[in-house]
């Protein structure tokens, strides 16, 4: 199947505007990639997906630069500091590394500097205003457990209070835990995308690598304690090409700001804030005692080779990036941070 870019040129109302959701969610089949420029560079998402009434996506790559430039970029000529303060996601990344350095199932795995960081001016917001994109990762230090990265990408708005959270513009946390190629075990997945105008994508799942999903029943009290299916309400069918690579308890939804859920209660960045944190909290902790509990090291049939050699080869991001930061530069990240070769 063709994959190619579902949301392009990001304007006010394009995320939702798709007539026909089964349509939207299957050419974005397998990947949620968000690209955000500067000047003269245009903003393009895809997205990952999964399908039936309970998916999860797989993975967001995130990246920000401009058009003119390869590798990394300066704020602008002026030298201007950067703003203070954290995007929306930045405490969500922050939680989980914390509780991933501290799992005992980990070691810090260096990101070379040109691939860690970029940094991009950010058009329509007031001048100094940035996209920048962190990209952090981790190597098993057990068996059963691979890799573990994120990608970070927030709009900070020019100012310096360093106690703000930005919630304007595009701003993405996607997360991805790999097991070891070798087991049965799921990939864990967390992908929540907010884009201006106040529109929500939010998908967090354990995603299964084999038909053998024997380990489920480890979110059955996860999924009913957090209220996810009434706090989150589903956020449409996916396609049946993708059905394998997700959960019966996968967490997917969109949201909107409108008159329709003004007040606290129903702010899409309070429930993203609070709820949201949550369940992504609760989510990694019954993941890492599944990583612990597992002690099944026989070698497993699973797709865990097709499914990162597909996702490398057919990854739709590829000739965007190459066009913002130049071919060695793109090639690097896809095959050295984001996909590296188990």
């Amino acid at each position: 199947m063709k994959l190619v870019p579902a949301w392009t040129m990001m304007t006010r109302n394009a995320i939702f505007s798709a007539r026909n959701p089964s349509h939207f969610l299957e050419v974005t089949a397998l990947f949620c990639i968000l690209l955000a420029s500067g000047r003269g560079a245009r903003t393009n998402t895809a997205f990952v997906n999964p399908q039936n009434p309970r998916n999860g996506l797989t993975f967001t790559s995130s990246f920000s630069g401009t058009s003119q430039h390869a590798g990394r970029v300066t704020v602008n000529e002026e030298n201007l500091a950067l703003p203070t303060g954290s995007g929306l996601y930045r405490e969500f990344s922050r939680h989980a590394w914390e509780k991933l350095q501290s799992s005992g199932l980990f070691v810090q795995e260096p990101v070379e500097e040109e691939c860690a960081s970029n940094t991009a001016p950010a058009r329509g917001l007031p001048s100094g205003s940035v996209v920048q994109m962190e990209v952090q990762a981790l190597r098993g230090s057990l068996p059963q457990v691979a890799y573990a990265r994120y990608a970070l990408l927030e709009t900070l708005k020019a100012g310096n209070d360093a106690n703000v959270t930005h919630h304007d513009g595009i701003q993405v946390l996607n997360l991805v835990i790999f097991p070891s190629t070798t087991t049965d075990l799921p990939v864990f997945g967390a992908d929540f995308v907010s884009l201006p105008g106040g529109k929500h994508l939010l998908l967090l799942d354990a995603q299964p690598m084999t038909e053998d999903v024997h380990y489920e029943h480890y979110w059955s009290d996860w999924y009913q304690s957090n209220h996810i299916s009434e706090i989150f309400p589903w956020g449409g069918d996916m396609p049946e090409a993708v059905q394998r690579y997700v959960s019966s308890k996968a967490l997917w939804t969109r949201m909107a700001s409108s008159e329709d859920n003004a007040g606290e209660k129903r702010n899409p960045v309070i429930i993203i804030q609070t709820d949201l944190m949550a369940a992504f909290q609760a989510h990694l902790e019954v993941y890492i005692q599944l990583l612990h509990d597992y002690t099944d090291l026989e070698s497993k049939d699973n797709w865990s080779a097709e499914y990162l050699d597909y996702r490398l080869t057919n990854d739709p991001a590829r000739p965007m990036l190459k066009s913002l930061y130049g071919e060695e530069w793109t090639e690097r990240v896809l095959k050295t941070v984001l996909f590296p070769s188990p």
